[in-house]
Order: C-alpha cells, then structure tokens, then sequence
C-alpha cells in the first residue's frame, strides 16, 4: 500500500527539503515496505484545484503537508475549504509556518486532522508528527470500533433480534482491519496500529492472524505488555505454546469429551514433569477416543502414557513401569506404525532396561521410515542424537524447523534434548530461536539464562533473567536464578536482593534461604 503525499508550498525548495525529509524517514520499518509517491505544487498554481480534482474519482491523498505563509490565504484556510468539501478525515493536513504564525493559528478550534509543525521542517520533526498523526487515527479508530461493538452487543442484550450476529461482529472488526491498514502507513515503523490490528483479530478469534502483528508490534516496542499478552495467547489458542497448561484446562471445561484435549492436557503435565497428572490424562484421553478420529492421534495416546512411566521410573517408583512403558509403545506402534515418537521411545525404554540389542534392532527399523510430519522429525532428531550421531541430528531437526518453523514445543524439545546431553551451545542456540519465535514466553529466558550460565557467559544470563522478569516479575525461580548468576558475576550485592526478593515471594524457598546464608558467612569471613 503506497503512501500518497501532496506538498504545497510557494519556494520549490522548500518543497524539495520538504520531499528530502520524508525519504529520510523509516518506512521500510514494520511488517511490509511502504513505498510512496509525492507530488508538489505551488498555491499560485492552484493547490486547491490540484487537490479537488482527484477527489471525485476516488483517488486522493494520504498526507497534505502545506506552508501556512502562503499568497492566496494560509494553509490552515486550505485545509478549511477542503474540510468544507466533505473530504475524508482520515487525511490528515500538516501544516507549517513560524511560531508566532502557528501560535496565532491555535487560538481557534482546529480541524482535527490539522497537526501543527513550527518551520523550518525537519526529518525529525516530521517523524515526530506523522507519529502522532498514527497514533491518534488509530486510537480514534479504536474507539470507534469498541463503540460499535458496544452498540451491537447492547442491542442483544435488550433482547432485539439481530440477524446474523456473528456475521455483523465480524464485518466490524474486518472494516476496522481495513482502516488500520490504511492507517498505518503514516508511520508504519510506530507499534501502536500493529496491536490494534492484533487485539482486531483477537476479538474474532483469528489467533493465526494475531501471531504476526504482535510480533511486529513486540519488535517495534519490547515493552508493550499488551503485545506480549496477546502474543503468549494466540499461541496457546493454536496449540504452539510451551506452556499452554492453564489454558488447555479451561478450554476441557467447555469441550470435556475431547480426546484430542486430554492428550494435549496430558503432554503439557509431561512438560511440567507431573507424571501423576499426565498419566490420568493420557488413560482418559484413552478411553474418550472414537473410532471416527485419526489413528495417528490414537497411537500418541499410548506413547504419552508410556513417556509418564518413563518419568515415574526416573523417580524411582518400582522398575515394572519400564515394562508398562514397553508394552505402551508396542500398543503405539501396532495402531499406527510410522509413529517416529514411538519408536524414539521405544529405543530409549530398551537402552534403560539393558536391552541393547533390541534398541538396535527398533533403531534400524526406524530409520527405514522416511517422516513426513514436523514432530516426527522431531523424534528422528532424538534417536540420532541419544546414538550420539550429531550430524545426522541436525539434518533431521533443520526438516522439522523447515515443516513447521513457528512450532515452539518442537523447538524447545529439541533444545532440551541438547541440554541432557550436556551440548549447551546448540541448546542456547535454539532457545533463542524458539524466543524469536515467542518472546513473550518467560521461561524460554529462564533456559536461556541457565545455558548461558552454564557456558560461563554470567553477564549474558543476567541480561536473559531481566527479561523473563519483565513478563514474570513474581516468579521466585527466576529471582533466585538471577541472583546466583549475580554471585556467579561477582555482584554479591544484587545476588543478595535477588535471594531476598524470592524468599519475601516464597517463604518456603529453602534454597534461596540457604543461598543467603552462605553468601552472608562468605561475607562474614572476609571482613575478618
């Protein structure tokens, strides 16, 4: 969508500062190019007929910027006699002139597309007023379409018949995309029409289309909470999330005979490490299974519930779970046998029990598989990473980025993986990934934070614990964990802070109060 631009002013030179100043600004930025087309006249020459005459055919422009000094009246009288054409206000009208001018101008009512700019223009100013001509349009949409909203919704709840509320609902956030759009090409490098294009999906459940605005918007303004709760909910909504626990449980409550949601419930309790929780889900997601749905989901069931007495035996509850967890993937691969996850488990249930010729065995027959999914290469990666073929590892993890690059769970599985094997370099190189992918997911800053302070980068992991507090600030984990890589950096003074802000948080913290009492006998010791 390019960007129309009318210059008036009587000095050609002042226009062609004026054009030079605007291929300064940034409209690369954001999420797509903004190119633009100027054009320039003279009010001797007839700006006003200049502007009129492309009004009837619909082509008009987006930005007026017009000299307030000029010889047929000012350029605030222009922008009233095109006001008084019944023009589009969403055009908005610079106008510029000395201060003493514009000074005198602001003791009457302005239009309220009018934006003031002292002379001489500048790049930075101008950036300055597009910006707050962005800011204001969409905010003025905003409340439009809220009150549009508000309307329609009051009109149901008085009980009047509106045919085809869903449809009505829609078109209004669809027209109010449509304008946004339009909107932000006044300063497409400013966040403010990317989360407003972002809450307009969210509003009609469109999560897919919520993903890419909020992103954009995060990348303009790190700080924009509101980016980042909407960003950390449209994955939950799509089921991409690393944490997607809280909201999988009440969406059960309104779905409660989905198999498809126990076993999702089921996988994140395995993420949390509850293995109690997760095997209940997985047995229930099991018995709510029909024939009707796909087999594939079916045998996932199974090698979800084999994956939980895997965890119980790590826990050391009695070793027949291994056996359980056997008989779980063999049940797996009988309902569908290209499951790459069942065999990926399959081989490490074998390796645990001493079975090493078995997990060759089941470890040739799965590479014979060609996967055709995101997750199954996933699990490939596994299988040659646990036989410590790194190479072949990487070939299979880049398939599954390449099948499904937005899969945060994929990624931060993987990345785990690495972690386990003691391979923090690839681990921290994927977790960042996974946060370019989510950065509004704090415990992908937390893993960070832990590899790097494994790789002896303290100062990286502090950088990585201030951000995952900046979404998280009452999570005592991640105080604690930023107060030792603190006393790994040498400042004991902020490690000191960051203990006794977990305990105030979490009493119970045992091992923040330990913390502090080493570091306070360290201290104690040295000044003696």
């Amino acid at each position: 969508m390019s960007m129309r631009v009318l210059i008036t002013a009587e000095k050609q030179a002042e226009r062609m500062h004026i054009r030079s100043c605007l291929r300064e600004l940034p409209f690369d930025q954001g999420d797509s190019p903004a190119p633009f087309t100027i054009a320039e006249e003279a009010p001797s020459q007839g700006s006003l007929m200049f502007v009129l005459s492309r009004h009837p055919k619909g082509c008009f422009y987006d930005l007026i910027i017009a000299a307030n000094e000029i010889s047929q009246g000012t350029g605030l009288e222009l922008l009233k006699i095109l006001e008084g054409k019944d023009l589009s206000p969403c055009m908005p009208f610079i106008v510029f002139g000395t201060p003493g001018a514009l000074q005198e101008a602001m003791k009457n009512p302005l239009p309220e597309n009018a934006f003031l700019m002292e002379a001489p223009v500048t790049a930075a100013g101008l950036k300055e007023t597009l910006e707050k001509i962005c800011v204001h349009m969409v905010m003025c949409e905003n409340r439009e379409r809220k009150r549009e909203i508000e309307g329609l919704m009051a009109g149901l709840a008085a009980g009047k018949k509106i045919v085809n509320f869903p449809s009505q609902l829609d078109g209004i956030y669809i027209a109010s995309a449509s304008k946004i759009l339009h909107l932000k090409k006044h300063a497409p490098w400013h966040y403010l029409p990317y989360l407003s294009l972002a809450q307009i999906y969210t509003g009609c459940n469109r999560y897919d289309a919520v993903i890419p605005y909020a992103k954009t918007a995060i990348s303009l303004n790190p700080e924009c909470a509101d980016g980042h709760k909407l960003l950390a909910l449209a994955y939950k909504k799509t089921g991409r999330s690393f944490e997607e626990l809280e909201e999988l449980l009440e969406i059960r409550e309104t779905n409660p005979t989905s198999s498809m949601i126990s076993m999702r419930i089921g996988e994140a309790y395995l993420r949390e490490g509850n293995y109690r929780e997760a095997e209940r889900f997985f047995l229930e997601s099991i018995s709510k299974y029909t024939p009707e749905e796909e087999s594939r989901v079916h045998a996932r069931m199974y090698v979800g519930l084999g994956k939980a007495h895997i965890a119980a035996a790590d826990d050391g509850q009695n070793g027949s779970t291994l056996q359980k967890a056997k008989d779980e993937f063999r049940t797996a691969l009988k309902i569908y046998p290209l499951l790459m996850a069942a065999y990926n488990n399959l081989i490490l249930v074998y390796k645990k029990l001493g079975e090493y010729g078995q997990a060759t065995r089941i470890m040739a027959l799965a590479v014979d598989i060609t996967p055709n999914t995101a997750e199954d290469w996933g699990s490939m990666f596994e299988i040659f990473l646990a036989d410590g073929d790194e190479e072949k590892a990487k070939f299979c993890l880049n398939k599954a980025i390449r099948f499904d690059p937005e899969n945060q769970i994929i990624i931060c599985t993987a990345a785990e993986a690495y972690v386990r094997q003691g391979i923090f370099a690839e681990a921290l190189s994927l977790f960042e990934r996974a946060a370019e992918v989510n950065p509004s997911d704090p415990r992908l800053y937390n893993f960070l934070g832990i590899c790097s302070r494994q790789l002896n980068r303290h100062q990286l992991a502090i950088g990585y614990y201030h951000k995952a507090l900046k979404l998280d600030p009452n999570d005592p984990g991640l105080h604690f964990n930023l107060g030792t890589a603190c006393l790994n950096a040498g400042e004991k003074g902020a490690a000191r802070r960051e203990y006794e802000t977990a305990l105030k948080l979490s009493p119970d913290f045992n091992e923040a109060r330990e913390a502090l009492g080493n570091l306070s006998t360290q201290q104690s010791a040295q000044k003696e």
